[in-house]
Order: C-alpha cells, then sequence, then structure tokens
C-alpha cells in the first residue's frame, strides 16, 4: 500500500489490482436454486490475473472478496490455477479447516482492507463513544463491515 501511495482508509482495492495487473470484472454468479454461489475467483493464465467478483453482493463483500483474491495472488501465485471462493455470511469459510490457504487469503485481505497503522490511528484518543459506536464508525471509514472490523479489532487486541 505504501509503494502504490494507497495506505489511506478506505483501502482502494481496485487501484491496487491494477498495480497488480490484474484486471477486475464483475460477474453474475448467484444462482437462485443455489443456496452457497460464489463470491469471487481469481483465474491465472502464464502470469496473468482475472479477478471475478460477483456483482449480485454488496460493496463491502465486494471489496473483501478483492483483498481476499488479491491475497491468493500474492501468496499463492502459480503460474495456471484458479481460486473459486464460495459466499458465506462472515468473512471466515468453513473451508478454512480444510484449506490453510483460505484462511490465510482471509487474513490478508483483513490486513489489506483494515491496516494496523490505520488502525491504530482511529482507536487511539479519549472519545465518549460505546465499543458499538466506534466499531460501527471505523467500519463505515474503512469500508467494510461491522462484523470484519469486530474480527480485526479482536485480532488486534483492542476487542476481548
Amino acid at each position: 500500500l505504501n509503494q502504490f501511495g494507497l495506505l489511506k482508509a478506505p483501502v482502494n482495492v481496485r487501484k491496487l489490482a491494477v498495480h497488480l495487473n490484474l484486471k477486475v470484472v464483475e460477474e453474475d454468479f448467484h444462482h437462485s436454486s443455489h443456496k452457497d454461489w460464489l463470491s469471487g475467483a481469481l483465474i491465472l493464465q502464464n502470469g496473468i490475473g482475472v479477478i471475478a467478483v460477483n456483482k449480485n453482493e454488496g460493496k463491502q463483500r465486494t471489496r473483501f472478496t478483492i483483498g481476499h483474491e488479491i491475497g491468493h495472488f500474492i501468496l499463492h501465485n502459480r503460474h495456471n490455477e484458479a481460486y473459486l471462493d464460495k459466499h458465506e455470511p462472515t468473512m471466515f469459510y468453513r473451508s478454512e479447516k480444510r484449506n490453510p490457504q483460505e484462511r490465510e487469503a482471509n487474513v490478508f485481505a483483513a490486513s489489506l482492507l483494515m491496516p494496523k497503522v490505520l488502525i491504530d490511528q482511529y482507536v487511539a484518543g479519549n472519545d465518549p463513544w460505546t465499543i458499538e459506536q466506534k466499531v460501527k464508525a471505523i467500519a463505515k471509514i474503512f469500508g467494510v463491515s461491522e462484523v470484519a472490523m469486530t474480527y480485526r479489532l479482536t485480532n488486534l487486541g483492542y476487542l476481548n
């Protein structure tokens, strides 16, 4: 993020994808007959990558999915591979236990969208807000869900 001048909230994951030579496309992955559908996919061919995101999901979810797919690209890049990521209601997937790469991509996305150095700036300081008010306000600033921000603040030791 520092390298590309993107270390500010909300992190522009689409610009980061462009800097990494990844094309982001929106697809209709929703099928009404299925409970689960794809949130996103990363397709790699000969070092060229395309991130496909589900155009039927909200902005916060889409941002997380792009971050997750960038995580696969940075951490797990093989020359010809595809990563298909199913929709789940929270940012932690059932498949994490079976596939550590999914957990790694989720942690990467959380760290990318909610960098500790920026979180520290927003959490520090004395204000009269309750924890719930602070989580809601910071989540909005970072363009993530309150659930994602709660996980991140807990993992950083700000919440029990």
